[in-house]
């Protein structure tokens, strides 16, 4: 498809305009330019495209907030993925209209640029015969989050496609409702899929119940379409390109889609296991520090365990089987270089070497002790939360490597 710069960004600035409005999106010259114009879902993928785009032009947390890239991510966050207006944008950056325009004009281009660099002509060209299910699995896994910040922002996302078809959301959550790890990027692009095809089948609302447990998290959709769709509905839902894919997104989390009609209204109703959290021992003869690093690991991926007594903690972890082990070497009860060592050299279970990643946590500086003697990680006292994360995610990588496994854990929002 042979394109010039002025009509790239003409058709950008269309896709962004209308970026949850699917139908419209599978209509966008963009579609072939990119050459997903063979897949049955290539209205989402191009929605991924931009997302994906405008998230890699965010600047890092340390760049001035005055930045020319701040400037650039701002407007396109705020204008196109969150929806706001004109006016709100200029509010919200404290610039005049003329401004904004200025600042959006330049955000479009660099936008596009990228675009163009990143994907032109060369995104997907495998074979658009292909089962769908390849793009679903290239989707990253392991970043976890919980399920409610995750809900909230998708609704803010799709406000102006709710507002453009005169459809109300209703969604009251409840403080009450458990905090629940689940794969944040099929969850985001499942709700995204679904609400985005059925925001225009709607009469004129549409219900949203969230209910989370230990078993995982179940969201049920409920609408009430015109008369004269009403019994053919749940049939064409199920035919439907964008509620295959997210049904595929569903499934690959290991979770169920099912599509009924309940009186008058059709009722989506899909339900998610939650993540497995990665169980840490931390052997500390401190009980403040085993709490410090239980506070760092709240809402991410990993369940730490303390305790106090080596002794214990050879008990403990035939029972737990942790990924990793973190120990302080200095304990007045047991040398810990002598348990670091009886660990890596000695414990089996079930007479196998059983392949945990050990990380020596110390105040002294020791980083070339630690690792001759056999140690895969070390931590320096005091520890900030980043850093604690950080070596986590990282021993749980080259974990997730030895094991052989496809899918790793690596909770990328920490870095």
């Amino acid at each position: 498809m042979d394109i010039n710069n002025s009509q790239l960004i003409t058709h950008l600035r269309r896709a962004l305009h209308h970026l949850y409005d699917l139908d419209e999106l599978r209509r966008n010259p963009l579609i072939e330019l990119f050459g997903i114009a063979g897949y049955v879902d290539s209205a989402s993928r191009l929605q991924k495209i931009l997302l994906d785009s405008i998230d890699a032009l965010r600047p890092n947390d340390d760049d001035l907030p005055q930045s020319k890239g701040w400037d650039i991510y701002d407007v396109l966050f705020y204008r196109y993925v969150r929806g706001y207006s004109r006016q709100s944008v200029a509010n919200q950056l404290g610039i005049s209209d003329r401004q904004l325009s200025r600042k959006q004009c330049t955000a479009l281009e660099t936008l596009a640029n990228e675009l163009w660099k990143n994907y032109g002509g060369d995104i997907y060209r495998d074979d658009p015969a292909n089962d769908d299910v390849a793009w679903v699995e290239s989707l990253p896994p392991e970043k976890n989050s919980d399920w409610k910040p995750v809900l909230r922002a998708v609704l803010d996302m799709l406000q102006p496609l709710a507002q453009q078809y005169g459809t109300k959301i209703y969604h009251s959550p409840d403080n009450s409702e458990k905090d629940l790890l689940v794969p944040q990027l099929m969850f985001r692009y499942t709700l995204l899929n679904i609400l985005g095809r059925i925001i225009p089948l709607a009469l004129d609302s549409l219900w949203i119940q969230a209910a989370a447990s230990d078993s995982g998290l179940t969201i049920t959709i409920t609408l009430k379409p015109p008369q004269e769709t009403k019994s053919a509905l749940p049939d064409i839902l199920l035919s439907d390109q964008n509620i295959e894919v997210a049904r595929q997104f569903i499934e690959k989390a290991r979770g169920k889609l099912d599509i009924t009609a309940v009186g008058d209204a059709i009722q989506i109703k899909f339900t998610i296991p939650p993540c497995e959290l990665i169980p840490v021992l931390v052997i500390d003869d401190n009980a403040d520090i085993i709490q410090l690093f239980q506070r760092y690991a709240q809402g991410s991926p990993y369940s730490i365990i303390g305790v106090q007594n080596p002794a214990q903690a050879l008990e403990l972890i035939s029972k737990i089987h942790p990924w990793i082990i973190i120990i302080d070497v200095m304990m007045p009860n047991q040398d810990g270089w002598d348990l670091l060592s009886r660990l890596r050299q000695e414990y089996q279970i079930d007479g196998q070497q059983h392949p945990w990643r050990i990380v020596v946590c110390s105040i002294l500086p020791q980083e070339t002790l630690a690792l001759s003697f056999g140690a895969n990680g070390f931590l320096q006292k005091p520890v900030l939360p980043q850093d604690f994360l950080r070596m986590l995610d990282e021993q749980v990588f080259y974990l997730s490597q030895e094991r052989g496994k496809d899918e790793t854990f690596i909770s990328q929002e920490h870095r």
